[in-house]
């Protein structure tokens, strides 16, 4: 994989900066969901910044202008899922939306390192327990 990506050396860790690592997808989202799993892989750094504007783009293909979102704006969001009902209630509730970091180490035979364990609360929400 390193060689795919262009990479002269082993990757140790692969990260991720996004939209996809705020906490409050696991309760907006069945436990099976594939952003749910795909959160689950990583270990979270304690990094926060708001960022209404992510997820919008990301999952409507819409610009927001400005920093405020208003709620006519959310109004014409279309709500046929989970994750855009789940976006436009966040935003309508006048919480946020958070651009988090979150991290995995490669598992590489050669160094004897294995990937990090998937965090309990993960498992849970995983299991359906949380």
């Amino acid at each position: 994989m390193d060689r795919a990506l262009g990479l002269s050396e082993r990757a140790a860790a692969f990260c991720c900066h996004s939209w996809l690592m705020d906490p409050q997808l696991i309760d907006l989202l069945p436990a099976d969901s594939n952003i749910v799993r795909f959160q689950a892989r990583f270990d979270h750094f304690t990094d926060s910044r708001i960022d209404d504007a992510d997820p919008i783009r990301h999952v409507f293909r819409r610009a927001v202008g400005g920093a405020q979102v208003s709620s006519g704006f959310l109004d014409q969001l279309p709500q046929d899922t989970s994750l855009q009902r789940g976006i436009v209630s966040v935003l309508g509730s006048g919480r946020h939306w958070y651009v988090r970091t979150g991290w995995f180490r490669v598992s590489d035979p050669s160094t004897g390192l294995a990937p990090l364990a998937m965090p309990a609360n993960a498992r849970e929400a995983e299991n359906g327990e949380a």
